[in-house]
């Protein structure tokens, strides 16, 4: 009965580990989906190895210690299943069965009143000769069982789940991106990969007639610009970002809204896929968050960089003392973002303000341009014609930016509304106070908008 203990004490110990390794993976794949509770997961599994170790080494005292190992084999078992039920099931059955054993064999060792008593020994009376409950060795097993798990979970609580929100290091922005009609931004750059937020969007909803999805509270689309410095490939997964507010409440990607929003051509949502090395992409993250929200942070989990890591829901701007200024999102704004540097108060800027609308043969265009003191921001709505089907923007998306000169003929950054790749700037001259000449000055990428056009203010 010894050597089926043993055997049974080893198996099931190795059965835990096996189950523990389950678990890990299993929180490990829940992770990278956002799946609720996967962190959860994980700890629980790390938490089951110590529990798997305790059966293996009762099983290895079976022969020689069967009280003690009784007693490791049954914590063993009932510690495994509180750790991570079903998937510690087979274990638990073979070291109760195991623990049994070695408790039965423990019990035909000690002398009945029928037995004679032979003369003790030194070595009887230190360790066989006493009771189980007085041996250094049960103690210690219990010691084992008390502080391993602890020490376990300890380390194991470095694994984050959906309810640890550390707060993220301020000034540590480390990477920097060039963005046309912007200027540098800062970000984050985490194991080689760098991450940074050119736009931010608020909106209650996404699409066009066809693919509109409304909603819950308020769609945040989060325009991201992520760059692979390492010297391997990494994969884009959106569902490795969430948005997290001041609570530690944790909103995942709405994948209705970024399939409305690629559809819809408003917009070009991340895809699955793989980025090589040296590539820089962008893309938007939609987010369906409670209204007026605010204190938010993205979290980058690790199964891109391999690192987790924050960044401040906001658009930030290197500026001469190198010192990030902050735009805080304001929930009754369409699209909050970093705006370029004020110009001097004595500075009077073109009206540029306002509706401009032009058709001719090609195409039928609008503009919508808003001044606040010193830069301006805008959308374009375009139809090529007489192809309908062909329009660039719908009036809703931030396409223009731009900052003030002061004079009659301004420089704006544009971005087309059909394909997210697409961008480019154009001269914008006011020829008088209803009248606006459109031009552009360079482009990339597939669009449509007019090359060059005459608009009229719209009263």
């Amino acid at each position: 009965m010894k050597i089926a203990a043993m055997i049974l004490g080893i198996i099931g110990g190795l059965a835990g580990l096996g189950g523990a390794v389950f678990a890990l993976f299993l929180g490990g794949i829940g992770g990278a989906f956002g799946a609720a509770g996967a962190g959860l997961i994980a700890k629980l599994g790390f938490l089951a190895i110590p529990f798997s170790i305790l059966g293996i080494v009762g099983g290895a005292l079976a022969n020689t210690r069967p009280g003690t190992s009784g007693f490791l084999m049954l914590a063993s078992a009932l510690g495994g299943v509180i750790s991570i039920s079903l998937a510690y099931s087979i274990a638990a059955i073979l070291l109760l069965i195991g623990g049994i054993f070695s408790l039965m064999e423990s019990r035909k060792a000690q002398p009945t009143s029928s037995q004679p008593l032979a003369a003790p020994n030194e070595e009887d009376l230190t360790t066989n000769s006493l009771p189980w409950y007085r041996r250094k060795t049960t103690w210690a097993a219990v010691a084992a069982v008390l502080i391993l798990p602890v020490v376990f979970a300890a380390a194991a609580s470095s694994i984050t789940d959906s309810n640890t929100t550390p707060a993220a290091p301020k000034d540590e922005f480390n990477y920097t991106v060039d963005v046309n009609g912007l200027g540098v931004i800062k970000g984050k750059e985490l194991n080689n990969v760098g991450f940074a937020i050119s736009d931010i969007q608020r909106t209650t909803s996404v699409g066009d007639r066809f693919t509109n999805r409304q909603a819950q509270g308020e769609f945040i689309i989060v325009h991201l610009i992520v760059a692979n410095n390492k010297n391997e490939k990494i994969t884009m997964n959106t569902a490795a970002f969430k948005l997290v507010d001041a609570q530690g409440r944790e909103y995942s990607h709405s994948t209705s809204a970024e399939t409305a929003l690629t559809l819809s051509k408003q917009g070009q949502a991340f895809k699955f896929q793989a980025i090589n090395p040296g590539i820089i992409t962008d893309g938007c993250i939609v987010f369906d968050v409670p209204s007026g929200l605010s204190d938010l942070k993205l979290q980058i989990s690790s199964n891109i960089s391999g690192k987790q890591g924050y960044l401040p829901l906001q658009v930030l701007k290197e500026t001469a003392s190198n010192t990030p200024a902050p735009s805080a999102p304001s929930p009754a704004s369409t699209a909050p973002q970093e705006e370029p540097a004020k110009p001097a108060a004595n500075v009077a800027p073109v009206d540029l303000h306002g509706k401009w609308h032009g058709e001719n043969e090609g195409f039928s265009f609008t503009l919508n341009l808003h001044w606040d003191e010193g830069y301006f921001r805008g959308s374009h709505s375009s139809i090529k014609k007489p192809n309908a089907m062909r329009t660039d923007g719908f009036g809703k998306e931030i396409t223009i930016t731009g900052q003030f000169a002061n004079s009659t003929t301004q420089v704006i950054a544009w971005k087309s509304g059909y394909s997210p790749n697409s961008k480019g700037k154009a001269e914008v001259s006011l020829i008088d106070k209803n009248t606006l000449h459109w031009k552009i000055i360079s482009e990339q990428g597939q669009h449509y908008l007019p090359q060059e056009m005459t608009l009229t203010r719209v009263q």
